[in-house]
């Protein structure tokens, strides 16, 4: 059964053929529940804030900074209107101007508003006790209930177009109802036709007499409207993934495709709709809204604006394996064989000897599996159930399990050298294990005076695990060279949320969201020092990094990008390359200079880099944002010295080892440049602080960074 299976998702191996588009500008820090364009303008709701972008150039859209009352609660927009819906009152804002917005009117309803739709004349106004109250609001002044109506469920979603109402909404955990209304007599509305779904459904589109019906689960549904009391159902389309939102231009469809990121559709026989193009974005593609040339694309983590005008050339690419649906996250590479964790469940081994062609040679079920290192004809896998997991793959058709260790609790990373495996448990730090003997591994040491670790490098004697510290996350520096008794050897504090390290020489390189590519000299193998931080990207978020070579490999997962420098210098690295993928990497390796990876649920896709050459387009000037004291050890007081790479608001903060703000120092405007203040040693009361170390902690719009220094007296 398992190898008919294995010949199954071979077949599903193939490479769909149609455009992939890119990304051209990104908004980080936005919840979106709602998307409307006006104009120059995208409001995003969520979290019962309206937000506002302005997309007048869509290669540099930014989060306005608008703070307002009238933009509190979930809005519908129409033309210049904006109708907020807030508790059981609905404040009706004219967003003329969107950084002067002012209150119109305010109408109140029956109850707590669940749902709000406009269709002029009319205001529909959905509460939570399933009442839905219509109200006349061709006179603003003077708002006038035109009738009411008892829903049998509260709708999530709502469409009006030629007099009928499209509604839909769950009714109960996993099923969902879609109703047709007539709502040409707002006193006497009638309902044409209902539809029962065993799942959940999402938005409605109508264009013309086709009605277009996300369904999350079961696909989008195509119904010819013409007779809304017996739609025809023309087709059902399910590219794989949720659909949760689809926007209609002309006879092209685009769906937001949950994981998948968009799919854009050509409609135009609505009978058999074709698949023309897609784009992989970070997060839940959860709305999208196709304007022109561009898709605006809106999930939990900001705003992406996508350039459907132009396919993305594909230099060096040579081929991909891809299962519908399926998340590959971890890939190793070795022998022409590559390995590839998918879903928490498979270990995949692919033949990659003809990279155009990956071929399907076998699997290994382990539910779950996390990420996989491969050496020679062994495959260590890290198990989130608490194992480390040794499989012979001498035979890809049928890998045998050797050994486990199965002593711990959730296992993210490990280096493997030699007979011995560094393995990181992300609540029990760092486990030694010697691994001779595969059948039997066996624990030989431990350092557990970690928080949260998350990413491994060995250089010599020292093992520089990245420590996740929710606060203060760290690189914490252990000397490993007696592996039955590890011990603390150095640290050094990071930016927010590090993502990876990779070590060249004496230098780290470790890449984050909000500190962007750090460049880290490392001195007597324990000293730690920050030379440089950049952000390829005003918003990006840099995921994974290796060294190969002379050349450092940086992905982002916002931007769908390759970044490829230079270490000819390992101090000032050079961009070489930005690839622009249409898939977010996650994971990647190199071999023969074809570069493997691993893309979630976009699959594996295969580079050669010979054939990519110059930079594609010109990438933002890195520059510098770093900050250190001097002198340090101090006393009675220090220098703390920062370089900001842009203009904006600084905070900037002392804390005790306990995480506790001991003196606020500065919370103002400072222009781009080098800048510096000098602390005293005293507390925000003007006390004298006892000897010890203390942290500084700077924010600023180009992130933040951390360092630490001694007060001796």
């Amino acid at each position: 059964m398992k190898q008919f299976l294995l010949n199954l998702m071979l077949l599903l191996a193939l490479l769909p053929v149609y455009a992939f588009y890119h990304i051209d500008g990104v908004v980080t820090d936005l919840n979106c529940h709602s998307l409307t364009l006006v104009d120059d303008y995208a409001f995003v709701g969520g979290s019962w804030e309206l937000q506002i972008v302005d997309i007048s150039d869509p290669f540099d859209p930014l989060l306005l900074n608008v703070v307002s009352e009238l933009y509190h609660g979930d809005a519908v927009i129409r033309d210049s209107l904006a109708y907020m819906a807030e508790y059981t009152q609905i404040n009706v804002v004219n967003i003329n101007d969107p950084l002067q917005p002012t209150l119109v009117a305010q109408i109140d309803s029956l109850g707590s508003i669940y749902n709000v739709a406009v269709s002029e004349p009319y205001l529909y106004v959905f509460c939570e006790n399933q009442t839905l109250q219509i109200i006349d609001i061709s006179d603003l002044s003077n708002p006038q209930v035109a009738g009411t109506f008892q829903m049998l469920f509260t709708p999530s979603t709502v469409t009006i177009s030629g007099g009928l109402m499209f509604v839909s909404g769950n009714v109960s955990s996993g099923n969902a109802r879609v109703q047709i209304i007539d709502v040409s007599d707002p006193a006497n509305l009638q309902v044409r036709y209902t539809f029962n779904s065993s799942t959940p459904a999402g938005a409605i589109t109508v264009s013309g007499n086709i009605a277009y019906l996300a369904m999350r689960y079961s696909g989008l549904l195509i119904w010819d409207i013409s007779n809304p009391s017996q739609p025809a159902h023309l087709a059902v389309f399910n590219p794989g993934r949720a659909i949760f939102d689809v926007s209609i231009e002309g006879t092209t469809a685009c769906l937001a495709n949950e994981l998948n990121g968009i799919l854009l559709v050509d409609v135009s026989n609505p009978v058999s709709p074709v698949v023309i193009g897609s784009c992989d974005t970070p997060d839940f593609a959860n709305r999208v809204v196709l304007r022109g040339n561009r898709v605006f694309v809106g999930s939990g983590i900001g705003l992406h604006i996508v350039d459907v005008s132009d396919p993305l050339p594909s230099p060096g690419f040579l081929g991909s394996y891809c299962n519908p649906g399926q998340d590959y996250a971890s890939i190793a590479l070795a022998n022409n064989k590559l390995y590839a964790v998918e879903g928490f469940e498979w270990m995949k081994i692919l033949d990659v000897s003809e990279p155009a062609q990956p071929v399907l040679l076998g699997g290994y079920e382990v539910l779950g599996a996390y990420r996989v290192q491969v050496v020679g004809n062994k495959a260590y896998i890290m198990n989130q159930l608490g194992s480390f997991d040794i499989v012979d793959v001498s035979d890809p058709a049928a890998p045998l399990l050797l050994g486990s260790y199965a002593e711990l609790d959730t296992p993210v990373d490990a280096a493997i050298v030699g007979n011995i495996a560094y393995v990181l448990d992300q609540m029990e730090g760092l486990k030694i294990l010697n691994i001779s003997n595969a059948s039997s591994p066996v624990l030989t040491g431990t350092y557990s005076d970690l928080v949260n670790p998350y990413d491994i490098a060995i250089r010599g004697n020292y093992a520089y695990i990245v420590d996740r510290v929710a606060s203060f996350p760290k690189l914490v520096v252990v000397n490993k060279s007696n592996p039955a008794s590890p011990v603390y050897a150095g640290f050094c504090y990071l930016p927010h949320d590090p993502n990876s390290i990779a070590i060249y020489g004496s230098y780290a390189y470790i890449v984050s969201e909000e500190g962007g590519l750090g460049i880290y000299q490392i001195t007597n193998s324990t000293s730690v020092t920050l030379l440089n931080s950049f952000l390829p990207r005003p918003t990006s978020n840099l995921i994974h990094c290796f060294v190969s070579g002379t050349r450092l490999y940086v992905s982002d997962l916002n931007w769908n990008e390759l970044y490829i420098y230079d270490l000819g210098n390992p101090a000032q690295p050079v961009l070489l390359n930005n690839y622009k993928a249409n898939f977010a990497i996650q994971d990647m390796k190199l071999e023969n200079n074809l570069l493997y990876t691993a893309n979630g649920y976009a699959g594996i896709h295969i580079l050669d880099l010979n054939q990519m050459v110059g930079i594609d387009e010109p990438l933002p000037e890195p520059q510098l944002f770093k900050i250190s004291n001097y002198p340090n050890p101090f006393n009675p007081q220090t220098t703390i010295a920062f370089t900001l790479p842009e203009n904006g608001n600084v905070e900037l903060n002392v804390f005790n080892l306990r995480g506790q703000l001991v003196r606020h120092l500065l919370d103002e405007n400072r222009t781009k440049g080098n800048h510096s203040v000098i602390w005293n040693g005293k507390d925000d009361s003007n006390r004298d602080l006892a000897s010890g170390v203390y942290l500084y902690r700077i924010s600023s719009g180009s992130g933040k960074l951390s360092g630490k220094m001694m007060l001796l007296k």
